[in-house]
């Protein structure tokens, strides 16, 4: 099976076809994190995969007029010559870039499962900036941030959020004004510095919720898709540690992707360990953080949430709960084999209604209902 290019031309032929370059006054180059999951069989399939990916996106990028890739051995940068990242314009051709890639990996070596799950980026430019930002400030500079944490908690878009989720994301601003907003606003200095949109998505077997930054009509936004399916055994407390969780991830990521000279220096520790990484992956970098830093104020949001409802439950057990989507981490490992199994025994009671070894057992939460 031959691969075809965007324009329906083979690969082979449109690698360095049709380029006519421009003398260079000013180059913008887009640096960029993404996560690509795919299903493989064996280390030798995985490197044909990844050369594949590697040889698609090289091409597409190299056939583009006045755009070049910054490192031709890793997909981690593209230059453009004489253009700036109007409204976040060149971060979407990177994306696109990036998923024509995926598309042609997939069918050349018959994938059935390989997406794009995560994409953020920072531009550096010496063209100037026709937004009136700084240069380095992600995919485009946050023109319209939320002025305080009520407007923050207001403009929160629940339109396409399941009901079950809905309603623990209500009661848990009910326990206190701007509750998702205060709590956030623990790790920061002022007010979290984006705008947050929250949909269903049905069942992932691999994950209760994913976070990513987008650009809507020149609108930096964080969105969250939570998969409900994955809750129709669990309790409220298992949403609302699921939604505390990600509204983490939609802080740092956007943090990183608005701030991230500010960024890398107030998570210094979780930025050189990203760096360091022979295969880079934000969300592990990002869960690390999490036990590293967070979680007394997860613990301590879901007592109040508890609280709010009538439960009459220990520290203990809401400190569990807390280490939801962390129990791949080298923290959760360094407990000991007691404190594993007692965390993951809550997990799966609030989550499944469960114990690890599957037996029925009695969540202490209500229903979620979804």
């Amino acid at each position: 099976m031959r691969a075809l290019s965007p324009s329906g031309k083979e690969v082979i032929q449109s690698f360095g076809q049709g380029k006519k370059a421009l003398a260079a006054s000013c180059q913008t180059t887009i640096d960029f994190d993404f996560m690509v999951t795919y299903v493989y069989g064996g280390e030798e399939r995985r490197a044909q995969i990844l050369n594949s990916f590697n040889n698609f996106f090289q091409q597409d990028v190299n056939s583009m007029p006045n755009v070049h890739s910054g490192n031709p051995t890793k997909i981690s940068s593209v230059i453009f010559d004489n253009k700036t990242d109007q409204n976040g314009s060149l971060g979407s051709v990177v994306k696109q870039v990036l998923e024509r890639a995926i598309m042609q990996t997939k069918n050349l070596n018959g994938l059935t499962s390989y997406g794009l799950n995560y994409f953020s980026y920072g531009s550096n430019s010496t063209c100037g900036n026709p937004t009136g930002g700084g240069t380095g400030g992600g995919n485009q500079t946050n023109t319209n941030p939320p002025s305080s944490n009520t407007e923050f908690t207001t403009d929160i878009d629940m339109s396409g959020l399941p009901d079950c989720f809905k309603k623990v994301m209500q009661r848990l601003e009910a326990t206190h004004t701007n509750c998702v907003a205060d709590y956030i606003n623990a790790f920061t200095d002022g007010t979290p510095g984006f705008r947050w949109k929250v949909v269903g998505g049905g069942t992932n077997d691999g994950y209760n919720g994913i976070t990513e930054a987008q650009n809507v009509n020149g609108q930096f936004q964080m969105k969250t898709t939570f998969y409900e399916g994955n809750f129709s055994e669990g309790s409220d407390l298992a949403v609302a540690r699921t939604i505390l969780h990600e509204g983490l991830h939609a802080y740092l990521t956007a943090y990183f992707r608005t701030a991230p000279v500010e960024a890398k220096s107030t998570y210094s520790q979780m930025y050189d360990d990203y760096i360091s990484q022979k295969h880079p992956n934000l969300n592990t970098t990002e869960h690390n953080e999490f036990a590293r830093n967070f979680l007394g104020q997860l613990a301590t949001q879901l007592k109040l949430y508890g609280e709010s409802q009538g439960y009459d439950i220990d520290y203990q057990y809401y400190s569990d709960l807390a280490w939801g989507g962390l129990t791949d981490t080298a923290a959760f490992k360094a407990l000991s084999t007691d404190e594993r199994n007692r965390i993951l025994n809550t997990l799966l009671a609030e989550q499944k209604g469960t114990d690890r070894n599957g037996d029925a057992t009695t969540k202490k939460g209500k229903s979620s209902g979804c």
